[in-house]
C-alpha cells in the first residue's frame, strides 16, 4: 500500500491503532488489556472466529501475584468495566503476565476461573470461562 504524502501514511496509522484497541502491537510487560464487549471478524462468528475487544477497553499494568480489584485502579480508567467485563487480551511479551486466575469475590478468594495469554472472551464459549462474564470481582496474575 503507498500513500502520497507522509503524514497520509501517520494518519492511516493512528487511525488503524485507534479503531480496535486490541489489534493494536502490544509490548509492555505486565498490562493486560480487558474490555466491556467482544467483536468476530465477519464470516467467522464465536467460537469459529478470533475474538477481539471492543467496547470500552483500558490498559491495566498490574504486578504478578497481587490481589487486583477494581478499586485498586482509578474509577477513571476502569468505570464502564466494573460489572461489565466480557474480555481480556494477555499478549505474548517476554517477562510479561502469562495467565490470570479470576474471581467472584473482591479478595481473590472462593470459586476462580483461569485466563491466559491471547484473547480470553466471557461470551463466546470456549474461549473463555463464561460463568465470569460481567462478574468478574477480583484477579491475581501470574507469570509463565
Amino acid at each position: 500500500m503507498r500513500f502520497s504524502t507522509p503524514s497520509a501514511t501517520l494518519a492511516f496509522i493512528a487511525t488503524f491503532a485507534s479503531a480496535a484497541p486490541s489489534n493494536a502491537i502490544r509490548q509492555v510487560a505486565g498490562n493486560i488489556y480487558p474490555c466491556t464487549d467482544s467483536t468476530f471478524p465477519v464470516g467467522s462468528p464465536c467460537p469459529y472466529g478470533i475474538s477481539r475487544g471492543s467496547g470500552f477497553c483500558a490498559a491495566l499494568s498490574v504486578e504478578p501475584g497481587v490481589c487486583y480489584n477494581w478499586a485498586s485502579f482509578p474509577a477513571e480508567d476502569i468505570a464502564p468495566l466494573i460489572n461489565n467485563l466480557t474480555f481480556v487480551e494477555i499478549p505474548l511479551v517476554q517477562g510479561g503476565i502469562y495467565g490470570c486466575d479470576i474471581y467472584f469475590n473482591d479478595d481473590c478468594t472462593g470459586e476462580s476461573g483461569t485466563i491466559q495469554v491471547g484473547q480470553n472472551d466471557f461470551s463466546c464459549p470456549g474461549l473463555g470461562p463464561q460463568k465470569f462474564n460481567d462478574k468478574v470481582a477480583s484477579f491475581n496474575c501470574y507469570l509463565g
